[in-house]
């Protein structure tokens, strides 16, 4: 507040409103030849009623308050207190108002019906779409008031009489508690020194495959499309850099003399926007240009009215888009002369060729020279700059023309697939979803058993988990320190996974007035990452949100959406006997000499001789629910904050430690979780040159340590099927196997359950390679007798590189249903069958566990 300021602060504000303030300000008064201001929508103006003391007459003013930067302004030079520009008006309104006594003094905004309509019925042919929207922008400033803010402090009488003065109806006045202030005035409280409150500073990285480009751009521009014919690039905003990838891209096609044409769509550029310069310069230096530049951006009409005008007066060839449809799709193509003809280069993203908000937007842009994709999108600048009506498109969904039939069929068949007993599962992430033959058939999905995750920053129609329609549904909101922008779309499709990236939501306006663009992706690498990322938000507990069958989000840090049941213990379920020798000495590492650094380990029944070795361990838990319906988890960590890098915990031991106590060490320290080994997986080998043995043993969880903010380390719970993806290489072979075996068990499991069996305890106790392990079947049902006998997973598989879809698949075994714990990637695995021992005295083998005929 004003008044709690100093002598001192107060002196310095009056300073800074006579010199930055003061001549800005023209106060408008209203009387007979005065009529009522135009008043600017958004504007903050005040309204002051003067006395004129010579004449004992009041007069009403009206002026705006200068739209300068900042909006709040610190009062010293701590910068810890602030005070809005509104606020050190009225304190020296005198100034203004000189001779004249203050009487009432009141802010308040308006806002107008600023949207700019463009369609059929309002542009003729005849016209030039660049000076239709300049006069609409002009006349935009008198467009009618929608709305009226005002202070709790403003009299009825006074708010009325602006409220007329605009043709207001009295619903449309909204009465402010406290001061008219948005999020975006706060923008410079943020420089504030408290590091405490503050995020990191942010340095996008450069793409490792770019690296070193840009020092090279003078001497061989072409070299970033070398880059590009050796594969597909995906480039990742803003964790990677805006300027050293995509601004890059341009620029070298600018200056490279084997370029002949460049074809780009600008729809949000920012101000300044370097990709115009390069434009420009591209078409001074002689190469065939071509601009399509949105004029209907939503507030950035002028902007890029004052673009194109650049544009034009450079030499390029300009156009404006399509009346009745906004050119929302990011596509640049740059066409070079070589060796073997003509080659065209693609850049498609997911956000705008903005380098501001490439630094705060998550986005994706794939760089490729796919001859049918950049074929595709020559097509599409064909259709957009000329009179082509293309309606089929290789490899791209373009909407309006092919996108929304599209998804909607592979909707379809996801849902065809679960209802066949197929891998079936849809994962999105996009902005909105309001499109009803969209949500129409993912509820019909749904039904149908398909497993669906939407990942959506704005709008959604979607309810999850309501019964009978919705269950197989869940809706993820992801709020941190990026505006989530990214579109990616995923269709399991029983195995042949579908990936796409693109500009589209899944709403009216971009399928069906927009013209969007939404890439296949073939790298598998790319596929990869893209599904880490997917994985990601559907497994954070620090920024996410779930949306709850009542429409309302629930923080998942908060847990506030329980399981109904208790998770189920691992060991009671198993009966894993807890014996101190259930490692073999046999399977330990022989060190060969006391001088040498070479360790003797079994891998594959042979005797392999490494560098070095050490112990980790994969902690499991299961889930709440029943055995049979839920996934088992894994625990994995990473080596930093902020790293993607997810593993199991591991490292080497400490002298006369076991193996065993050391793996327990690590998942102690790393994991922060304590329990206790029931198995292992054997040695595994790693590293470049296969130098390096660990031996990898499975944790049951039972307890789950506090884990300090400060600590280094991230740790998360992973359902198994989506641990295979986020872990490495290394990871991957270990993780495949706890997958396949842990899946086959569940599995056999549910059965026996159904089959409500009165089962006799069973124990049999194994021995093989010193592993001890004793199985006891817990699933019994009281009111009837019936033995099962349980056989050992064998340990002999013809093949040791095999992929996940080659594994055991109950359907395919007529022995139950299909499980939905497939990997989306097809990973292979070197591990030997052997690395399988541990696990294979504790689960059931499926294909000796043939479920009964119906006849039974």
């Amino acid at each position: 507040r004003y008044r709690d300021l100093t002598e001192d602060q107060r002196d310095t504000m009056r300073e800074y409103f006579r010199k930055k303030l003061f001549p800005l300000i023209t106060p408008l008064s209203v009387d007979q030849t005065h009529p009522f201001p135009l008043l600017q929508s958004h504007g903050i103006y005040l309204v002051v009623v003067v006395l004129n003391p010579e004449t004992s007459k009041t007069r009403r003013l009206y002026f705006r308050i200068p739209n300068v930067k900042p909006r709040a302004l610190p009062v010293d030079e701590t910068r810890l207190k602030y005070i809005s520009v509104e606020h050190i008006c009225l304190a020296n309104i005198d100034m203004i108002c000189e001779g004249m006594e203050l009487l009432k003094a009141y802010p308040f905004r308006v806002t107008r019906n600023v949207k700019l309509e463009i369609d059929d019925t309002s542009f003729g042919d005849s016209d030039n779409l660049l000076d239709f929207v300049w006069e609409e922008v002009h006349r935009r400033r008198s467009a009618p008031a929608t709305r009226l803010e005002v202070t709790k402090t403003m009299p009825a009488d006074m708010r009325v009489l602006i409220q007329k003065e605009l043709y207001l109806d009295e619903i449309d006045v909204y009465i402010i508690p406290s001061n008219l202030l948005g999020l975006a005035d706060f923008f410079s409280v943020s420089f504030a020194p408290l590091p405490d409150l503050q995020y990191r500073p942010h340095e996008p990285s450069v793409p490792k495959r770019l690296i070193g480009l840009e020092e090279k751009l003078h001497e061989d521009p072409g070299k970033i499309f070398t880059v590009i014919r050796k594969g597909d690039l995906l480039v990742d905003y803003p964790t990677m850099s805006f300027n050293q990838s995509s601004l890059l891209f341009l620029r070298a096609a600018a200056r490279d003399p084997k370029v002949q044409a460049i074809k780009c769509v600008l729809y949000r550029g920012g101000p300044d926007s370097p990709l115009v310069a390069s434009l420009i310069r591209a078409a001074k230096s002689g190469k065939e240009v071509s601009v399509l530049v949105e004029l209907k951006a939503s507030f950035d009409e002028v902007q890029n009215s004052t673009y194109a005008r650049q544009l034009q007066d450079a030499g390029c060839n300009v156009s404006y888009g399509l009346v009745g449809l906004k050119t929302h799709s990011k596509i640049m193509a740059v066409v070079r002369a070589e060796e073997n003809g003509f080659r065209a280069y693609c850049q498609i993203a997911t956000g705008n060729f903005n380098p501001s908000t490439a630094k705060i937007y998550t986005d994706l842009a794939l760089f490729t020279c796919r001859e049918d994709i950049c074929l595709d999108v020559l097509d599409l600048f064909n259709a957009l700059t000329g009179f082509s009506r293309k309606r089929r498109y290789r490899r791209l969904l373009v909407a309006p023309v092919n996108m929304l039939d599209s998804f909607i069929q592979m909707i379809d068949r996801e849902a065809e697939n679960a209802r066949k007993g197929l891998a079936a599962r849809i994962i999105v992430q996009i902005n909105g979803l309001t499109e009803v033959d969209v949500v129409s058939h993912l509820y019909a999905a749904s039904q149908a058993g398909v497993r669906i995750d939407i990942i959506c920053r704005g709008l959604c129609a979607i309810r999850p988990g309501l019964p009978g329609k919705s269950e197989n549904i869940r809706v993820f909101s992801w709020i941190g320190r990026f505006l989530q922008h990214r579109r990616i779309f995923y269709f399991h499709n029983n195995g042949d996974e579908h990936f796409f990236i693109g500009s589209a939501d899944l709403r009216n306006r971009n399928l069906n007035g927009r013209v969007e663009v939404v890439v296949p992706i073939d790298d598998e690498k790319i596929r990869r990452k893209l599904y880490k990322m997917l994985i990601f938000f559907l497994t954070d507990r620090e920024n996410t949100w779930e949306m709850a069958s009542d429409g309302r989000y629930y923080f998942r840090k908060a847990c506030a959406i329980p399981d109904p049941a208790p998770a189920p213990d691992l060991g009671s379920v198993l009966s894993i006997k807890d014996d101190e020798e259930l490692v073999s000495k046999e399977n330990d590492a022989i060190k060969i000499s006391g001088w040498k650094n070479e360790w003797s380990v079994m891998i594959d029944g042979s005797s392999v001789v490494v560098n070095s070795v050490s112990y980790g361990c994969v902690p499991i838990r299961l889930k709440a629910g029943a055995v049979g319906d839920k996934e088992p988890e894994v625990l994995l960590v990473t080596p930093s904050k902020g790293s993607d890098d997810w593993n199991f915990p591991q490292g080497g031991e400490v002298e006369g430690e076991s193996n065993r106590d050391s793996s327990k060490r690590h998942a102690e320290v790393n994991a922060g979780v304590t329990g206790r080994i029931i198995g292992s997986l054997g040695w595994f080998l790693s590293g470049k040159e296969k130098q390096h043995a660990i031996e990898v043993f499975i944790l049951e969880t039972k307890k789950e340590l506090d884990w300090a903010e400060e600590f280094v380390r991230e740790r998360q719970w992973f359902p198994l099927s989506d641990a295979l993806t986020l872990s490495d290489d290394a990871s991957n072979e270990i993780l495949e196997k706890v997958l396949s075996t842990l899946s086959n068990w569940f599995q056999m499991s549910k059965r026996e359950s159904s089959q409500k069996d009165d089962t006799s305890n069973n124990n049999s106790v194994h021995h093989e390679n010193g592993l001890q392990t004793e199985i006891v079947d817990t699933m019994v049902d009281k009111n009837e007798s019936a033995s099962a006998e349980m056989s050992a997973v064998s340990a002999e598989n013809e093949s040791t590189d095999y992929r996940v879809e080659e594994m055991v698949n109950p359907v395919e075994n007529g022995t139950g249903p299909a499980t939905l714990l497939e990997s989306p990637l097809k990973m292979k695995s070197s591990a030997s069958s052997e690395s399988l021992q541990g696990l294979s005295h504790i689960l059931p083998n499926l294909e000796q566990h043939q479920q009964p005929s119906d006849s039974t």
